[in-house]
């Protein structure tokens, strides 16, 4: 579900493709969209203010988060550097130093193409594979 907060109100984001749904894996939807996305639509996605987001944004701005949180790590660390992604990101946007694909593509010294791979290979460990119909022994 969306989290109202001073950014996102009901309403202004919408939440279809079953993330309205209380027990939706958000990171499979976000697996899913990623499928059929084009590097360039995720970038839109990552320059959308919240008001502005669809329900594709929304999934895949959620799983690039966790994303950030818990698996990524740039091709290189300068010694003494910090290793917080989101931190990074978020002060480099924020500042107004980078757009958010800058600030994503150096933090990862990566194009966002490949950083959109790491993505996608991350979501495949991460989420759990569908349970295998049983069939009926005879």
């Amino acid at each position: 579900h969306v989290t109202v907060t001073k950014y996102a109100k009901p309403g202004e984001v919408p939440v279809d493709l079953g993330l309205e749904d209380p027990d939706a894996d958000w990171l499979a939807i976000a697996a899913r969209s990623l499928e059929t996305l084009e590097t360039s639509e995720l970038a839109q996605a990552f320059g959308r203010n919240t008001s502005e987001m669809t329900s594709k944004d929304v999934a895949l701005t959620y799983a690039f988060v966790a994303f950030l949180c818990e698996g990524a790590e740039p091709e290189s660390l300068a010694e003494g550097a910090e290793a917080n992604a989101l931190k990074y990101i978020s002060q480099q946007v924020g500042s107004g130093a980078a757009s958010s694909v800058v600030a994503i593509e150096n933090w990862f010294g990566l194009p966002l193409f490949e950083v959109q791979l790491r993505l996608q290979a991350w979501l495949q460990d991460v989420i759990p594979p569908a349970p295998k119909p049983q069939t009926k022994e005879r």
